[in-house]
């Protein structure tokens, strides 16, 4: 299986906003060594320095149950499902549970020349009172919506709050497996593979004779798990992918980076992620304001549509 690092290079900041002509290139990285995450004394107060890998049912587990990460959470991304997309979505999200807000803006870029952005839709969420903006780029009027009923984490049960680090998924029963499938609770469902890839962990990874974890690297200051494997032919098809590599975050389980492969080796399927951060490191998130809605023009129950 061909195997590439890469990382973007992206113009952008996460200002969240004017984010859509600042494409940037993709840039390919060299793949580091396995990143020592823990350093621990012998009986004579040596230091040994040892890796910590996550087995698979640990892996898989996780990947299932990344919301708890959403508390806060900020970053960039860029999603691409298959290679005959007509489009490339990009984005940006600063999420605070912690205070029941977010913001979000997703682009779709056509995936035949990237700098032109076909529709930008923003997401203001405070206290579950979410602010949809819809920019159409003259294709249709500009318009925003209001709901009243926008998600929360409130009543999100997290499988893995009273389950051992080590529990095997055999273990757990499939009532508190799944807890969390499903519920994504921000508006940016298009940038969810990153923070909320239970599809695709269900897709690939369910499986556990078709993938490896092959060690540990560090990616944006976080230890991931490297793991490669080959696609499901009923899933892998849908997106051209045969075999594939994913970098995913060993503490949260979020994936911060997705390659998927033909069967020439080329890169087909991606997920690439920048500024990815944790906690109080995170993003704040801009709260919604009446000036963010000029120029757009109120409507009930408008749906998202791509431009085309």
């Amino acid at each position: 299986m061909k195997k590439r690092k890469t990382l973007l290079a992206l113009s952008i900041v996460l200002g969240l906003t004017g984010i859509c002509t600042a494409c940037g290139d993709k840039e390919t990285v060299e793949e580091s060594s396995t990143t020592i995450i823990a350093v621990e004394e012998d009986d004579n107060g040596a230091s040994i320095e040892t890796t910590t890998v996550l087995t698979k049912d640990q892996l898989y587990y996780k990947c299932l149950n990344t919301l708890e990460a959403l508390q806060q959470l900020s970053g960039s991304v860029w999603i691409r499902n298959g290679i005959n997309s007509d489009t490339i979505t990009q984005g940006a999200f600063a999420f605070d549970f912690t205070a029941d807000q977010y913001q979000a803006e997703v682009n779709y870029l056509d995936a035949a020349e990237e700098t032109v952005c076909l529709q930008t839709n923003t997401y203001y969420n405070t206290g579950g009172i979410v602010t949809s903006l819809y920019d159409y780029y003259g294709a249709k009027e500009n318009t925003y919506t209001v709901d009243e009923n926008g998600a929360t984490l409130d009543g999100v049960t997290f499988a893995n709050a009273a389950i051992a680090a080590d529990a095997s998924v055999q273990s757990i029963g499939e009532s508190n497996l799944y807890a969390t499938l499903g519920q994504d609770p921000t508006n940016a469902h298009e940038l969810a593979g990153c923070f909320v890839p239970q599809e695709m962990t269900l897709g690939y990874l369910e499986n556990f004779e078709n993938w490896e974890i092959t060690g540990t690297t560090e990616v944006q200051g976080r230890t991931c798990a490297i793991v490669t494997g080959t696609a499901e032919p009923d899933y892998g098809s849908r997106f051209g992918v045969t075999t594939f590599e994913i970098l995913v975050d060993q503490e949260t389980g979020i994936w911060m980076q997705y390659e998927g492969y033909n069967e020439a080796g080329e890169v087909v399927d991606y997920i690439y992620t920048q500024d990815i951060q944790f906690g109080e490191e995170a993003a704040a998130v801009e709260a919604v304001s009446d000036a963010v809605t000029q120029g757009y023009t109120f409507e009930e129950n408008a749906a998202s549509i791509v431009a085309e």
